[in-house]
């Protein structure tokens, strides 16, 4: 049997780091089967009121359906083009004209993601990521697209060496000189932002004796008090970006804004246990959304600027769930829906 690929439909709540105010947008991949042609997503997504939507790729029929449709766009550079990026400013500035500049601004293009969890990556591209994010800034540049496109790199939670408590979050020590301070300086300096895969539900399983699945599911719950900064957290998902938020002001980046770029939680099985996780995507959204946030203390009352993208949609997978496959999808490949949002 043919392995099923598995596409990301991922909701996205901007509370301001796109915008002056909050809106709920998908993240729109494509890596499945039986996917309704670009036209009738971008109908799809007009019809469910979405006005947002980031994008894996820059896939030419999916940006020319997006044209014109009053949605704002965020496509992604992949990471197999990172090395030729770097090297050769006149490989960035071909990207640029091909893919961003003749759809722009029918499509409404505001960031390019430059690889994704580069990190993490195993053919250990790292080298190659911020000399890429200048030369794709530096092509904008040529086009006068840079104030209106921002450009960033979303960066799995394991780039934290240290997330709890949540006042200890700090980078890996060996990732801070050779590319996070220049990321973050890149950032600052282009008025862009932090992106950050936040997923609660694989600390859950990795720790499932020690971290209760109410607070994983933002449902009722005693919360954790963080011994370092006297904060309760009611949800995994705030203490764990609280950590992100943390690291960054420890390198004295705590002006840099953050967008989580992925989140969610498979629908059904954790270990043995039937679990419907989707509940966790419209508690997530009525939280944010409110604008609210992990714990509006200082030094961390920035963070409700922050915005998020949440789980994917058709049926499988890409990221394999411990224990058992799953699905963190918000809409099947025929356009239904698994969950509603508020």
């Amino acid at each position: 049997m043919a392995k099923l690929r598995v596409s990301y439909l991922l909701l996205l709540l901007s509370i301001s780091a796109f915008s002056d105010g909050g809106s709920i947008g998908i993240n729109y991949g494509r890596v499945a089967n039986n996917l309704p042609p670009p036209s009738k997503v971008v109908e799809l997504l007009k019809s469910q009121g979405f006005n947002r939507v980031k994008l894996y790729d820059t896939d030419s029929e999916v940006l020319t359906a997006l044209a014109n449709s009053g949605i704002s766009v965020t496509v992604a550079l992949p990471n197999g083009l990172l090395s030729s990026t770097a090297a050769d400013q006149s490989f960035a500035d071909n990207w640029v004209q091909t893919n961003i500049y003749q759809f722009y601004p029918a499509t409404k293009i505001e960031a390019i993601c430059v690889g994704n969890e580069v990190f993490a990556d195993p053919n250990n591209m790292t080298k190659f990521l911020v000399p890429a994010m200048k030369n794709i800034h530096a092509s904008l540049a040529k086009y006068s697209l840079d104030s209106a496109i921002k450009i960033s790199s979303p960066v799995a939670l394991t780039v934290l060496q240290s997330s709890y408590p949540s006042s200890s979050g700090s980078f890996k020590s060996e990732l801070v000189e050779p590319v996070m301070k220049p990321m973050l300086d890149l950032l600052r300096q282009t008025g862009s932002y932090f992106m950050v895969n936040v997923y609660p539900f694989f600390a859950y399983t990795a720790n499932s004796n020690d971290i209760s699945l109410d607070y994983t599911l933002f449902k009722q719950n005693p919360g954790v008090v963080d011994s370092g900064n006297g904060l309760r957290y009611n949800s995994l998902f705030d203490a764990q970006v609280d950590a992100v938020f943390a690291a960054l002001s420890a390198l004295k980046y705590d002006d840099v804004k953050i967008v989580v770029t992925e989140t969610g939680c498979p629908h059904w099985v954790i270990r043995t246990r039937l679990v419907q996780a989707m509940t966790m995507r419209p508690r997530i959204m009525v939280i944010w959304y409110a604008g609210s946030s992990p714990a509006v203390e200082p030094p961390y009352d920035h963070r409700i600027n922050l915005t998020f993208f949440s789980s994917p949609c058709s049926t499988r997978m890409k990221k394999r769930v411990p224990h058992r496959r799953g699905t963190l999808a918000y809409f099947t490949p025929v356009s239904r829906r698994y969950t509603t949002y508020p």
